[in-house]
């Protein structure tokens, strides 16, 4: 399962494939490059399978690693599709995910501990 560990992993967002976090990686290149940040927001589930919906504020200074299955098949990006992506990242609510890929849903994880 694909990943992205934000903030040194404080926090995980967990993909079906490797589609949507290659699209993300290239609007973060664009966008850090530039010094400039952006939020992902998304609707999905929390550990305990809770509805929750969480924004991430992606900027040079914060890191962020993306981490790819070997076993999916490579990403070609397409052209419209990352021109939508670096559109959204440019507007004020930046990215938002809809809580599903291909109708996978979005997992993640704040790291926080229940002890």
């Amino acid at each position: 399962m694909a990943h992205i560990l934000y903030n040194g992993g404080s926090a995980t967002l967990h993909f079906a494939d490797n589609r949507i976090p290659a699209y993300l990686q290239a609007v973060t290149a664009q966008r850090f490059a530039d010094g400039a940040g952006f939020f992902v927001t998304s609707k999905g589930y929390d550990k305990d399978a809770n509805e929750a919906t969480t924004s991430y504020w992606f900027h040079p200074s914060i890191p962020i690693q993306f981490v790819y299955d070997e076993g999916d098949e490579q990403v070609v990006l397409e052209d419209d599709k990352l021109h939508w992506y670096v559109f959204m990242a440019r507007s004020e609510f930046g990215i938002m995910l809809n809580g599903t890929v291909e109708d996978h849903p979005y997992q993640f994880d704040t790291g926080a501990s229940d002890e």
